[in-house]
């Protein structure tokens, strides 16, 4: 009988996991519950089977994807350019064989003011975007445009740091703009509160996820926080959620229905690069908490790697082994701030 209700409780942890409904609070609460109604003992066992279990249900299905070479050729980051005004506005420059086009871009999208006035008083804006721009061709003769912002504070010990992403679609043929996907939010962004380190990175992927012929962009949420109501779970941890498809339609890409199946690896796909950055804030904040950037050292083992974290490990470890020492802490070094576009 307990041998059984440790498989159900742990297939349950499992797929809450794997399902990106597993959150600080579910951690907090649930283990509270545990707690209450469980001895100690079985608790532990609980939570090994729980985190065993969903580990190996979220590294099998991300061993079945594979990243896509021919999808990455598509992926540009040299065809067009985000310009910012003094004023606030923003333009678009589209690089073509006759000439350089300068297409405006409204505010809005970029800089949602709803959005903005909650940010008031912040020691960094999330609206400082870079030059830089990311686009690949959607599959319906219309290209899709990725913009990424990033600032952090100068000094503090906030170590504050936040910023966005948006997509909005590009029709070569009219020359016009469109929103895609405009309401992410903050993507990234990284603070101290009352002690403890919370970040946020939000990684991007393309793919034909449901076979309609057009690509699709998947989101994986990766987070560092403490949980709140239990004193036991008040430290740092680190989860990665799954990866979750916004798959694209005529009026942009949507998230589907709670009906529909929106989660789930597929057999390729192509990982978005990083914009005016070299790695990320979960990046900071994990290697300056448990001095290294190997999440799988982290507490909660990721089923899926970026590959600029690929490379940071690599030099984590040559550098270590020139050392002549079998790990040595990495020098924890700032995601690299951008500056603010001029012309």
């Amino acid at each position: 009988m307990i041998l059984s209700g440790f498989i159900s409780d742990a297939v349950r942890f499992a797929t809450l996991r794997s399902h990106s409904e597993l959150s600080w609070s579910h951690i907090a609460v649930s283990g509270a519950e545990f707690f209450d109604s469980m001895n100690s003992k079985r608790t532990l066992w609980f939570v090994f089977a729980g985190l065993l279990a969903s580990s190996c249900f979220a590294s099998l299905s991300a061993a079945q994807a594979k990243p896509s070479a021919e999808l990455r050729r598509r992926v540009s980051t040299n065809q067009f350019t985000l310009h910012s005004a003094d004023n606030g506005e923003y333009s678009l420059s589209v690089r073509s064989s006759a000439a350089v086009q300068l297409l405006p871009i409204k505010t809005e999208w970029l800089a949602p003011p709803d959005e903005l006035e909650e940010e008031e008083g912040m020691p960094y804006s999330s609206v400082l975007y870079a030059k830089q721009v990311t686009s690949f061709p959607i599959g319906n003769g219309e290209i899709a445009l990725q913009f990424s912002s990033y600032d952090i504070m100068p000094a503090g010990s906030m170590l504050g740091a936040g910023g966005r992403d948006v997509f909005l679609i590009f029709n070569p043929k009219t020359q016009a703009l469109r929103p895609g996907l405009i309401d992410l939010g903050m993507t990234k962004k990284r603070f101290r509160d009352d002690g403890c380190f919370n970040a946020l990175m939000t990684h991007f992927l393309v793919a034909d996820a449901n076979g309609d012929g057009k690509l699709d962009i998947g989101v994986i949420r990766e987070e560092i926080g403490c949980a709140s109501g239990a004193d036991r779970f008040n430290r740092e941890s680190y989860v990665q959620h799954f990866v979750s498809w916004y798959l694209f339609t005529p009026e942009g890409w949507k998230k589907p229905s709670d009906d529909d199946d929106s989660e789930g690896w597929t057999d390729e796909y192509a990982e978005l690069p990083l914009i005016g950055m070299s790695l990320s804030p979960v990046d900071f904040v994990g290697a300056f908490l448990w001095d290294t950037y190997d999440a799988s050292r982290w507490k909660w083992p990721p089923a899926y790697t970026p590959l600029y974290r690929k490379k940071l490990l690599r030099d984590e470890k040559q550098k270590a082994a020139v050392a002549g020492m079998p790990h040595r802490r990495p020098k924890v070094r700032f995601e690299q701030p951008l500056s603010k576009p001029k012309d």
